[in-house]
């Protein structure tokens, strides 16, 4: 199951590539669905292991 809506499949792609390109990716605010198929509005805050 995809949790991305379809509308922020880049804005995903990008923040990954921020991850991998480094130590931190900054909070950004975004949305993703729920089971039901809802929107929910979410903070992710990424990391990488060093």
């Amino acid at each position: 199951m995809l949790f991305v809506p379809e509308d922020r499949q880049s804005e995903e792609r990008a923040v990954l590539r921020q991850v991998c390109a480094g130590p931190k990716a900054e909070p950004y605010e975004t949305a993703r669905l729920h089971r039901g198929g809802r929107s929910v509005d979410v903070l992710p805050q990424c990391h990488s292991n060093p």
